[in-house]
């Protein structure tokens, strides 16, 4: 058994935007981290707190937005290399008559989420349908693994390459048993450990449920170029090096249990024929990243984590809320 001052479990972006602030807060951070079924991991991630098919605003996601670039900006003054972007368009494809008028974007956006109206949108998108198109100012990207190594190394944090697989209360202290056999007790606790951290949450507890959610999904990579601008129409595609595109989500049913299989034929078709809609071209689609994510804990995972702070569930708004939120759980250390 080894003691931590501060222990955090997981480290994806949630995990590591917390030990960053826990540092600057002058706290000692163990990180243990296996390394594996890491959401966090997937190739291009889009900074944007304007969601789905509707165009819905995520609740706090504009501070989340620009407290995720106020980091990769702090970062890149400390020297780290991360890949992001600023700008992102997003067509108005697919939507209610009324959402294809600048009056309908005005009244929504106006005051919260800077935008350009486009009557049409821009070439350089390769749509095949002329529809307009908003150019969001402060939406963005970024290249994840860029960003959680910058991390990795400013949060200066004891890493243990491990599988935490329970927790528990001994007094004043938390003690979390490893994979290993070990255990790890600490003053102080941060549980991000995700959908496969909650999964293995649900397997130790002692009551069960089946009441988690968890939400798969793959992105895709095909080798042509389809759009030269970053855009997200209730899907996304991206540039992805100088002659391929990233394009995703796929859209599957949520599950009571945690699954990272490959996505089946029929869902990789069906995203395909979205996107061949979208820029008039037939292509084949190579899956590039499979992720599970968890929108919501288990009753048993609660059970598991009673009074412990946890910073997970985000679900697809991992890099739009994680590092605002650590800033917020970094107040109460």
């Amino acid at each position: 058994m080894s003691d931590a001052d501060l222990l955090i479990v997981g480290g994806g972006v949630a995990g590591l935007s917390a030990a960053w602030h826990a540092k600057r807060a002058g706290r000692h951070v163990t990180l243990v981290d296996e390394g594996i079924h890491r959401a966090s991991d997937l190739p291009i991630a889009l900074i944007n707190p304007l969601r789905g098919h509707t165009g819905r605003l995520v609740t706090n996601g504009i501070e989340g937005m620009h407290a995720t670039f106020a980091l990769i900006d702090t970062l890149r003054d400390a020297g780290h290399a991360i890949e992001s972007g600023r700008g992102l368009h997003r067509p108005l494809i697919d939507v209610a008559p009324a959402a294809r008028h600048e009056a309908f974007w005005r009244a929504k956006l106006d005051g919260t989420l800077a935008f350009d109206w486009h009557v049409r949108a821009p070439e350089a998108l390769g749509l095949v349908e002329p529809v307009p198109c908003l150019h969001l100012h402060d939406a963005g990207w970024v290249a994840p693994l860029s960003l959680l190594d910058a991390l990795k190394i400013a949060s200066d944090a004891t890493l243990i390459v491990d599988r935490a697989t329970d927790i528990a209360r001994a007094g004043q202290h938390h003690v979390v048993g490893l994979a290993s056999g070990s255990t790890l007790t600490a003053r102080s606790i941060l549980w991000c450990g995700g959908a496969w951290g909650a999964a293995l949450l649900d397997r130790h507890a002692t009551t069960a449920s089946g009441d988690a959610l968890y939400k798969p999904g793959s992105l895709l990579v095909v080798d042509t170029l389809l759009t030269a601008m970053p855009l997200s129409f209730g899907l996304y595609a991206a540039p992805f090096g100088a002659d391929r595109t990233l394009i995703g989500p796929t859209r599957e049913g949520s599950s009571a249990t945690f699954a990272a299989d490959p996505a089946s034929p029929e869902v990789v078709a069906h995203l395909a024929d979205r996107i061949a809609r979208v820029f008039g071209t037939t292509m084949t689609a190579h899956e590039v990243w499979r992720g599970v994510r968890l929108a919501r804990l288990s009753s048993s995972a609660t059970v598991a984590l009673d009074g412990i702070p946890t910073l997970t569930a985000l679900g697809s708004r991992g890099f739009l809320m994680a590092p605002w939120l650590a800033v917020a759980w970094a107040r109460s250390l």
